[in-house]
């Protein structure tokens, strides 16, 4: 009885759950394209493309993400092209447990397997999912926050504190969406007892984290709006090098991590090349995620902690110290920027990476 009750329970709960997901996915997608389409009645047709895009193009990745690891079946191609792959594939994950098609039960043993040893809709769970969500959901969401906050301040809406309810909508829901997103990544290596340790410092590292960078951003993209995209090409470029030279390393059996924790452990170099190009180089410019096997790797959180710091003081330096006229957020946004970095990289990041390696070890 005691046996049923629990899986009942985590029954509930993976629905429940899923469905906050799901909520909270297309919450966040469709504020954009309202607002997108604000901007385009209003005439702004520069700020109705780049909201438009940096709402649909992640999506793209997203959806290709999800259709390899689901074993790139021809038959559904044409779902996840069409950008609607990922969404029902929640439904199909709540509908198959609310209505007994899947045994949650089962589901739960699985999550201690590894990911060969787990069965398909397992390792969509606990896996697959939760790794689209943060791909999709960071490389639109935050962009999405910057580029409204450049709006408001170079058209003086945030100088004169006239803010549209739709555009405070909007990046309340990209960043409950991006916090929820690395959450749900990194959590689902860990049962609840460890994500009760693990869990408060890490959100306190991410809403810190995060903010910074969101900040550090936006105000310098409104001082020199195509050199921000220099710096955080830059940030890309180094890391996408540094992902790839630690790749070429595993692969050539000299790995000291377990690669069961890497997702894409049995691709080939060329789609594990492309992977970190295009998605764990571009996530890694705005929030530091594990991606598995890295969380016990020195090198990476390293090289990107010096990037994130060193690209978040010469934005916030160079647009407090260089523009022509003052507002009333300058010293608001330098206190976050320089306070915010320097605890989340000093001294959150650090605590959390020992925490999780105490759990993985």
């Amino acid at each position: 009885m005691g046996t049923k009750c629990r899986s009942c329970a985590y029954g509930f709960w993976l629905v429940l759950s899923n469905v906050i997901k799901l909520g909270v996915y297309i919450a966040d997608l469709v504020t954009d394209i309202i607002l997108a389409a604000e901007y385009y009645r209003n005439g702004d047709t520069s700020w109705f493309g780049l909201t438009l895009g940096f709402a649909l193009v992640p999506q793209f990745f997203m959806n290709m993400t999800m259709w390899y690891q689901e074993g790139r079946n021809p038959r559904t191609f044409i779902l996840y092209f069409l950008q609607i792959g990922v969404a029902l594939k929640y439904l199909q994950v709540v509908l198959g447990v609310g209505c007994c098609c899947y045994d949650p039960s089962e589901i739960r043993h699985d999550r201690n397997e590894t990911q060969d040893d787990q069965e398909p809709v397992s390792r969509t769970v606990h896996h697959v999912l939760p790794l689209v969500h943060l791909i999709g959901t960071l490389l639109e969401s935050v962009p999405q926050i910057c580029l409204q906050l450049h709006v408001l301040i170079v058209t003086g809406e945030l100088e004169r504190m006239e803010i549209d309810t739709l555009k405070y909508v909007t990046m309340l829901m990209s960043l409950v969406a991006a916090l929820k997103a690395v959450w749900d990544w990194e959590m689902h290596y860990l049962d609840n007892k460890e994500c009760l340790v693990y869990g408060l410092p890490f959100a306190i590292w991410k809403v810190v984290e995060l903010c910074s960078r969101i900040v550090a951003i936006s105000v310098f993209s409104s001082l020199y709006t195509y050199w921000v995209f220099v710096v955080l090409g830059i940030h890309w470029f180094l890391m996408a090098i540094t992902e790839n030279a630690l790749c070429s390393y595993f692969r050539g059996g000299k790995s000291w991590v377990d690669p069961d924790y890497d997702i894409y452990s049995e691709s080939g170099p060329c789609m594990q090349t492309c992977f970190n190009l295009l998605t764990v180089a571009p996530v890694d410019v705005f929030a530091w995620a594990t991606f598995g096997s890295r969380s016990l790797s020195k090198i990476q959180p390293f090289v990107n902690g010096f990037l994130t710091l060193a690209g978040n003081c010469v934005m916030v330096l160079m647009w407090y110290f260089l523009k022509d006229v003052s507002s009333w957020y300058d010293l608001y946004a330098l206190i976050t920027v320089s306070a915010g970095t320097g605890t989340a990289l000093l001294i959150l990041k650090p605590l959390c990476l020992l925490c999780y390696k105490q759990f993985l070890i």
